[in-house]
């Protein structure tokens, strides 16, 4: 009944990305469609609706830590069957360098990184990328679209390496601790 109330609808798509099927028909119930994920505005477009971006944050607010316990950390799901691109890119990075790998509370760890590594599931502009950068960390990320880089600057904001490619994310882990030394 979302598409018969008086009250003001607005519907956030966050995971476009995966869920575009659905949230197609939940944009039609609303007033106003916000996107997460502004490469995906083209979808909504072709079903005649117009969505604002509304970019990302950080969901809960951590302050920067002096203490260390990784050079490279990485909080996410490997989940083979969900991300199989993943779960091979940590493999081969951890073959080459030390990360620490968890699932969960961000806050346990990006504060006492020196590096958070970030790899999207569809190049999408998650949270990792609010989160990291709000804990004082230097993040290091897939170059990828849906605003990266209209928000942040290459050098400035963050680090970025090519998509799935474990040595160009090795060779930008060690510029970064040999700058940091």
């Amino acid at each position: 009944g979302l598409d018969e109330t008086s009250i003001p609808v607005l519907f956030y798509s966050v995971d476009t990305h995966h869920h575009f099927a659905l949230h197609r028909y939940l944009a039609h119930t609303a007033d106003q469609t916000l996107i997460a994920q502004p490469d995906y505005a083209e979808h909504f477009s072709s079903i005649g609706e117009n969505p604002q971006w509304l970019p990302l944050w950080a969901s809960r607010p951590v302050e920067p830590s002096e203490e260390r316990i990784a050079s490279v950390c990485f909080v996410g799901n490997l989940n083979r069957s969900l991300n199989p691109s993943r779960v091979d890119f940590f493999e081969a990075l951890q073959k080459k360098v030390d990360v620490l790998i968890a699932h969960g509370a961000f806050w346990e760890y990006f504060p006492k990184s020196e590096i958070v590594i970030n790899q999207t599931v569809k190049g999408d502009l998650n949270f990792r990328v609010f989160e990291a950068l709000m804990c004082g960390t230097v993040l290091l990320t897939e170059a990828s679209g849906n605003g990266l880089f209209e928000l942040f600057r290459e050098g400035e904001h963050l680090v970025s390496y090519r998509k799935g490619d474990v040595d160009h994310a090795v060779e930008r882990i060690r510029e970064i601790l040999f700058d940091k030394v």
